[in-house]
This record gives C-alpha cells, structure tokens and sequence, in this order.
C-alpha cells in the first residue's frame, strides 16, 4: 500500500506538470506605419514604429536599410536574424501602403490639404498557440477602418474609411497581402523574438488599458475637436468626443460596464485630458509645423495591471499619426523616438505640472478604472483571447511546431489521468 500511495504522489505530481506545461502567455506584436505622400525635404515619405505588448521597441523609415532599436526590448533582439528580415518586408509594406494612398484621398480630402496615412498591423500569440492577426487604417491620425486578417472582414469604424473599404475590400491582391503579412511574417518575428522576451515580458495576467486621444485644433464643421478611443488589450470598447455628455460604447465590453459608476467618472478626465493636450498644441505646432497645412496631435495613454497588483503607465505622443516622443510615468523618464521632438522633451520633462498630470492619470485614473473593470472583464478576455474558429491558413512553422508539442503534452497527460484513475481503482 505504501508504494502505491508513493506512486499516486509521482503520479498526481506528474499530471499537475504536464498539465500546467499547456498553458503560456499570450503575446501581441504590432507595426505602426505612418506614409506621408509629399514629405518636407530631409523628412522620410514611410515612417514606421514596432511595438510588443504595447511596449516600443524598434523604429525605421523605409528608405533606410536599418531598424533602430528604442528601448531594452530592441536591444536585446537587434542581433537575431528576424531583426533583419524585417527590413525588406516593413519597406514592402510602406511601398503598397504608398502606392494605395490615391485609393482614399477621394472621400477626405478634395483640396490640396496635406495629408498623411496611418497602418496599424497587429499579430497576436494566444495561450492555445493560435494566432489572429489584424489591420487599422486611417488619416491624419484618425482611424477609420478595420481589416480581421483571419477570417477576411473588413469594418468601418469612422465615415471616413468607407471609401477606403469599397476599394480595398474587393481588391484581392491587397487582402491576400495583408493577410500573409500579419499571420505569416509578423507571427514568425513575434515568435523569434520571444525566445528572448520570455522573462522581460513575463506578466501572464496582466492586463491593459489604454486611451487614444486626436486632436484636431481646425476641425471641419460637424466634426469633434477631440476624439478618444478606449482599448483593453487591444479590443476596442469605448469612443467619446471631449464635448459629448457621454461616452459610447463599442462593443460587448463596453456594454458589460457602461453602467458601472467608473464608467461615468471618466467622462471628465477624458475631456480634462483632451483640454491639456489641446492647451499644449502650440508648443509644438512652432517646433513641428512652421508652414501652413493643418494637423492632429495623437496622445496615447496606456496603465498595465499586473498579476501581482503593480501597475505601470506610459504615454506617447505624436502628430499626424507618427508616435515621436515617449515618457514612462512610472519612473518619470522622457525618450525621443524621432530626432524633431528633442525641444518638446526638454520643455515637458521640465515642466512639474505637466509631469505631474501625466503621472496622476495613467498611474491613479487608468489604474482604479482598470481594477474596478477587471472585475466584470476577466472571463470576458478570457473568452475574447480563445479562437473563435479553425486554424488559420498561414502559419509560421514555429507555430506549428508549438501546436503539435502541445498535442503531445495533451495526449500525455491524457494517459497520465488514465493511469491515476487506475492506480485509484486498485487502492480500494
């Protein structure tokens, strides 16, 4: 008897090995590209930014033969062979990009108005090893369509990308790209990379919010000067103008606590927020812009919760849709992610006020909005981060490798509950 029970022990502990090895993060990768048709002399026509976990790492234009890495994640990968190939790809990417510019002009803009186009490719590891991969488009800053790589539907989120769609989603070349770009090389690098990101992003349960802000200080008429845009781990749930009453709700997330009072109390951060930014547009608008041509400032507050309660928050800042200038409010650190903003870092990192308004609301606001959320959201993104259908048709091999040891794990421990119900059996 004794060896039995010493053997159950093995068993049980066995199982619980096995079965805990199914599970892993999930992972986000995504590239911002900004195309700007008719750029000033010595500025580049494709600019792009690259991002894990909302966090950045890597930038480059596609003129340039290399990536600059911005932060410790960039500097711990540059020296892999991913870190190249992307090259080639991402300057493919603004080519196409370029080239479609023509495509939505028509709709926005009929006079000579600058203007420059947004991409944003998202690739995305979930804990079962699927893959989802999806696209944002927009202009000046404002994104108005969204393609689902995976299962090929495109949506617009603004009046804006309706033209957009009409002409992209019925052009089978541009689907095909898209979609062999974000479930196929993107996943390929995400998961490369993470074989040294591992333990630098180790946060299984972590969550985060974040708010996206365009200000647009000449709007056209009927047209907010603000608008802001909520996501929690990268599902959009909210939208709200800083003049509205009220904030919207875009999705079955936002439906599942818009009646909560945190809800409510954001309305008057958001237009506090947006009231700030748009106080501080002429700073930059002197650094930036001494030309005549109109144009947004993008903000982008982020708060990440973590499994352990300890909470980070950042922002970035940007206009017409290029993310320039980065500040971590955890550590009240400022770093420039294009050379033009050195004047507003060296302005605002000396600013206390502004620091210190920064701080309060993505460490204080963003953390308590993210907390009393969680509590209705939990099994919410659980379910949202599960596949929703079958596997999709381009997959790294990496990818597949990962799925099949994850087969084999599950047969095991399938033969591992097998063996225990036995052993049980023969201890009556």
């Amino acid at each position: 008897m004794g060896g039995s029970k010493t053997s159950l022990a093995f068993l049980v502990l066995l199982l619980i090995g096995l079965l805990s090895g199914t599970s892993s993060d999930a992972h986000s990768l995504s590239y911002n590209f900004t195309i700007n048709p008719r750029p000033r002399p010595g500025q580049p026509w494709c600019e792009v930014q690259g991002e894990v976990d909302q966090k950045v790492f890597v930038s480059c234009d596609c003129d340039r033969a290399e990536i600059k890495y911005l932060s410790p994640l960039g500097e711990e990968v540059k020296s892999m062979n991913a870190w190249e190939t992307q090259t080639g790809t991402l300057r493919d990417i603004g080519d196409l990009l370029k080239e479609h510019v023509s495509d939505v002009t028509p709709e926005r803009h009929m006079v000579t108005d600058p203007l420059t186009l947004q991409a944003r490719m998202t690739c995305r590891c979930e804990d079962d090893r699927h893959i989802s991969g999806s696209w944002q488009f927009g202009l000046n800053g404002q994104m108005s369509l969204h393609f689902d790589s995976e299962n090929g539907h495109w949506r617009v989120d603004h009046p804006g990308g309706r033209w957009m769609k009409e002409k992209w989603e019925n052009d089978r070349a541009v689907t095909e790209f898209l979609k062999k770009v974000s479930m196929g090389d993107c996943p390929a690098w995400l998961q490369d990379f993470m074989v040294c990101w591992e333990k630098m992003l180790k946060t299984s349960d972590a969550h985060s919010l974040c708010y996206n802000f365009t200000i647009d200080p000449q709007p056209r008429p009927g047209e907010p000067w603000c608008v802001v845009q909520g996501q929690v781990d990268e599902n959009v749930f909210l939208s709200y103008d800083c003049g509205g009453a009220k904030i919207q709700s875009t999705s079955p997330l936002g439906e599942e606590v818009k009646a909560t009072h945190t809800w409510e109390i954001q309305t008057e951060t958001l237009r506090d927020i947006g009231d700030f930014l748009k106080g501080q547009l002429s700073d930059v608008i002197l650094e930036k812009h001494t030309a005549r041509g109109p144009l947004t400032l993008q903000a982008r507050m982020t708060c990440q919760c973590g499994e352990n309660g300890h909470i980070n928050g950042s922002w970035q800042f940007g206009l017409n849709g290029q993310m320039c200038l980065l500040f971590d409010s955890e550590n009240g650190r400022w770093s420039v992610g294009h050379s033009g903003w050195s004047h507003m870092k060296e302005k605002w990192e000396n600013d206390r006020a502004v620091t210190d308004f920064l701080q309060r609301v993505s460490m204080g606001d963003c953390r308590a909005w993210c907390k009393n959320f969680m509590v209705r959201w939990e099994e919410m993104l659980k379910s949202t981060a599960s596949p929703t259908s079958g596997p999709p048709a381009v997959q790294p091999t990496a990818t597949a490798i990962g799925f099949t040891i994850g087969i084999a794990v599950g047969v095991a421990a399938g033969f591992g509950i097998i063996i225990l119900g036995w052993i049980i059996y023969k201890m009556r």
